[in-house]
C-alpha cells in the first residue's frame, strides 16, 4: 500500500476534527458537545415536536447531518464570538466551504458512533425491520462474487458501503438537488458505488495480478449485491 492510500485510509477508519475548532477548544469539550448533540437528537426520534421525529424514521445521513450541524451550533454558542466563528453560511458557496472544512471532517470523525446510536434507536424502534435487514445482508452475501469475498472482508466491506451511502447521498444532493425518477436513482447509485469503489480499491488492486482486467467485473457485482440496499437509501431521502 502506498502513502497515499495509507492516509486516505486512516481518514476514513476516524481522521481528525477541523483545525478551526481544534485550535480553540480541548478534546473534552469536543466530546462533551458531540455527547449532548448525539443524545438530544436521538431523543427528538421519539418526539412528536421536532423535525427529526417527522422525518419518520429518518435516514442515517440525517440523522447524522442533525448531530453534526447542532453540535457545531453548540460549539459556537459556547466558544466563539460573531467576530470570531468557526464559519459563515450567507451564501451558497459558504455553505459548501462549512460543509467540505467542517461538517464532512466532523462527519469521519464521529461516523462510526453515529451509525451505532443510529442502529441502536432504529433496532429499539422496530427490530423486526432490523431482523429483515440482516436476513437480506446474509442472502446477500451468499451473492457476492468469491473475487471480492476472498480480498474483502464482510464487515469491512459494509463500513466501506455505509460511508459511501453518507458521502453519495450529500454530494447528490449539493449537486443535483432533488432531481427524482429513474435518471435520479441511477446518478446516485452510480455515485455511490464510486466511492465504494475507491474505499476498496487498494485491497482489490495489491491482491490482483497486474493483467486480469478486474475493474469492471467487481463493479458489476457490487452494483448486483448492493442494488436494493441503495434503492431503499434513495427511497428514504427522496420521500
Amino acid at each position: 500500500m502506498n502513502l497515499q492510500e495509507s492516509i486516505r485510509r486512516i481518514l476514513r477508519e476516524g481522521g481528525f476534527a477541523p483545525l478551526p475548532i481544534r485550535r480553540r477548544i480541548s478534546t473534552d469539550d469536543l466530546e462533551e458537545a458531540f455527547a449532548y448533540s448525539l443524545e438530544t437528537n436521538t431523543t427528538h426520534m421519539d418526539n412528536p415536536n421536532t423535525i427529526l421525529y417527522k422525518e419518520k424514521k429518518p435516514s442515517l445521513w440525517v440523522f447524522s447531518k442533525f448531530v453534526i450541524d447542532d453540535m457545531v451550533t453548540l460549539i459556537e454558542q459556547e466558544y466563539f464570538t460573531n467576530d470570531n466563528r468557526i464559519y459563515f453560511s450567507d451564501t451558497d458557496e459558504d455553505d459548501e466551504t462549512y460543509h467540505e472544512k467542517i461538517r464532512q471532517p466532523l462527519l469521519r470523525y464521529y461516523g462510526k458512533r453515529i451509525k451505532e446510536k443510529y442502529d441502536e434507536v432504529m433496532s429499539s424502534n422496530d427490530e423486526e425491520i432490523i431482523q429483515e435487514s440482516i436476513r437480506r445482508i446474509l442472502r446477500e452475501e451468499t451473492r457476492l462474487s468469491t473475487f471480492i469475498r476472498r480480498r474483502v472482508p464482510i464487515d469491512e466491506l459494509e463500513q466501506e458501503f455505509n460511508e459511501a451511502i453518507i458521502y453519495a447521498t450529500d454530494l447528490y444532493k449539493r449537486k443535483y438537488g432533488h432531481l427524482e425518477g429513474s435518471e435520479g436513482l441511477r446518478e446516485f447509485r452510480r455515485l455511490t458505488l464510486a466511492v465504494l469503489m475507491d474505499g476498496i480499491h487498494w485491497m482489490l488492486h495489491s491482491t490482483t495480478n497486474e493483467d486480469r482486467n478486474w475493474y469492471q467485473e467487481a463493479l458489476d457485482d457490487l452494483e448486483s449485491y448492493y442494488k436494493d440496499r441503495i434503492f431503499d437509501e434513495w427511497e428514504a431521502f427522496t420521500n
